[in-house]
């Protein structure tokens, strides 16, 4: 990808009017070929079209996406043939002062009043319709859940006995989900089989979180239930009977939902960009986008959610000691991938991470977009099954800047705005995180294991109101070993880091960290300045940095000089959202 200026200038400006060769045009309603601001066609057609063009490219290939929803009935996924060849890209992007959403969610129509007594409205839906998430007029609802636990619950090996026997009376027992919150990590296992006060747990999502003697945290009592049409009681509330293809919901004040735009998402993933190790994509940009309305359904069946952390989880009869750890898949996933860029795009209203750059990703770019009201992790760089992989399954060289990033996860409560597993020379710059559960940014794997992570940089970012319900989290994050000496380390620089209600601390060098920097960052409101460094984190270098507990925010932004992202930062043609209030 050429970087010969600002993130700006990666945008492409043409007004309206004659369509040269290599500008192509698309709307949710297109058809045909021309593929013409007249006569646009469909995203796929244009994608054919590409094909036919890219390869004796003179310029950038420009597909502009006319505003509206494109109601996607499958993937919408690039391979080799889609490539722009160096030094041009091919782009997809917003027609300018429009806003296309791709879109994974089928609307839901024909509501009517189920149960006056409980205001509780009702809606067929399509026999194949399956999903953990529902919106209403853009807002998430919440799956029914009950307000505390499982009254009298005595844990056995494969379940509970309680003293609330009216379970035993609800309907689809096979469809309530328990909620376990244990310090950093959240699991959610279905139940098997209800029997008078007996209650069976899935298998192996119980023994998963229950048995698991090596990593600290462990699922005892459930910290509430959840997915009941018995537990329909609150507005804002929903409930998808699959068995009787009828979805429940308790209006919120003031919503009509005769008039109301109802959405289920469907699609588990809404974009793939996947090469091969032989074959990888090249030269993809994708800029004033928005990805919405997307699950992920994993959690319903026998391997639930048994959380480790960050939202990575224990499947099949994999224990901890093998390592094989199952890493939640994002609604837009990158693989085997260079030089592709997302720039200026908002990833909403989604059931799985939101992106993610996996095996065989470097050289790209993530600026200045917006994640918000996803349930899993923000951003996801690298993976955690190989410390040392073939080059070409590495993630190195990759950018991570001038990100919002906020208010998610909303489902899996464990996970992170910004992950990075076994990644070297990442840089993670002038982003801002807030409203989060746990850890704002985590870098790193394996506690202890040595990899070929290194020379990654996490500078000027502005993490704040982070961890504000589990616990063992920090603003910033490093774990296992990071390069081979601290020349080679992870540096964490010029950060500023507040409004932390739970511990331990601010910067948090968790076990088994090595060869990190850390120096003249700024924390405040926060229980520690940066905590623990284990005997085994040695050597690591913690230096001029500032903590000041009654400090202002605005006295530390401005003596550290922090370019913090939202409205007054972000370039033209970003979309615009109010900064952190």
């Amino acid at each position: 990808m050429r970087k010969t200026g600002p993130i700006a200038a990666l945008m492409v400006a043409l007004a309206p009017g004659l369509s040269p060769a290599n500008h192509l045009y698309v709307s949710p309603t297109g058809a045909g070929g021309a593929c013409s601001e007249l006569k646009p066609c469909s995203l796929e057609r244009a994608r054919e079209k590409v094909r036919t063009l890219n390869a004796t490219m003179s310029d950038d290939i420009v597909v502009f996406l006319r505003g509206g929803t494109y109601e996607l009935e499958t993937p919408f996924v690039l391979g080799p043939r889609d490539s722009g060849r160096a030094p041009y890209d091919v782009v997809y992007q917003a027609y300018p002062g429009e806003t296309p959403v791709l879109s994974g969610g089928t609307v839901i129509r024909g509501t009517s009043l189920a149960d006056p007594s409980k205001h509780i409205w009702k809606a067929k839906v399509d026999p194949s319709l399956d999903t953990r998430q529902l919106y209403v007029n853009g807002v998430r609802a919440v799956r029914a859940r009950s307000v505390g636990g499982l009254a009298g619950a005595f844990r056995l090996p494969d379940g509970y006995s309680t003293t609330d026997q009216s379970i035993a009376t609800w309907g689809n027992p096979g469809d309530i989900e328990f909620v376990f919150q244990a310090k950093w990590a959240e699991m959610r296992c279905g139940v098997a089989e209800v029997a008078g006060n007996r209650i069976t747990m899935k298998q192996p999502c119980f023994r998963n979180s229950t048995v698991r003697p090596s990593l600290g945290v462990t699922a005892d009592r459930p910290t509430y239930i959840e997915n009941a049409y018995e537990l329909l009681d609150e507005p804002g509330e929903w409930y998808l009977d699959r068995a009787k293809h009828t979805l429940y919901y308790i209006p919120r004040a003031g919503e009509d939902l005769t008039g109301a735009t109802v959405v289920a998402p469907r699609l588990e993933l809404l974009l793939g960009v996947v090469g091969t190790p032989t074959a990888p994509v090249r030269h993809i940009r994708f800029s004033d986008l928005t990805f919405a309305y997307a699950t992920w359904l994993r959690p319903n069946g026998n391997d639930g959610f048994s959380e480790t952390q960050a939202n990575f989880t224990l499947t099949g009869t994999s224990r901890p000691s093998d390592g094989n750890w199952t890493k939640t898949p994002a609604n837009v996933t990158v693989r085997y991938a260079s030089h592709v860029a997302f720039t200026c795009n908002t990833f909403t209203h989604l059931g799985g991470a939101g992106l993610s750059l996996e095996h065989g990703s470097h050289d790209n770019l993530i600026a200045r977009n917006v994640f918000t009201d996803i349930s899993a992790n923000g951003i996801q760089l690298g993976d955690v099954d190989q410390p040392f992989p073939a080059p070409d399954r590495s993630a190195t060289d990759n950018e991570i800047s001038n990100n919002l990033i906020h208010d998610l996860p909303k489902e899996y409560h464990g996970g992170v705005g910004i992950w990075i597993g076994y990644a070297s020379r990442t840089l993670i710059a002038h982003n801002e995180l807030f409203d989060l559960p746990y850890t704002a940014i985590s870098n790193g794997w394996g506690w202890g294991v040595v990899s070929y992570a290194g020379h990654n940089r996490i500078v000027n970012n502005l993490v704040h109101d982070h961890v504000q319900l589990l616990t063992d989290g920090s603003g910033i994050y490093t774990n296992g070993v990071q390069g081979t000496s601290l020349s080679t380390g992870t540096r964490i620089e010029g950060n500023l880091v507040y409004n932390q209600p739970n511990p331990p601390g601010a910067i948090y060098l968790d076990d088994g960290s090595r060869f990190v920097t850390v120096i003249n960052n700024l924390t405040y409101a926060s229980p520690y300045a940066y905590t623990f460094l284990h005997t085994r984190n040695d050597p690591n270098i913690v230096t001029n940095n500032y903590r000041d507990p009654a400090g202002t925010p605005q006295w530390i932004r401005d003596s550290a000089g922090l370019e913090p992202v939202g409205r007054a930062s972000r370039a033209g043609g970003c979309p615009q959202e109010e900064s952190v209030r």
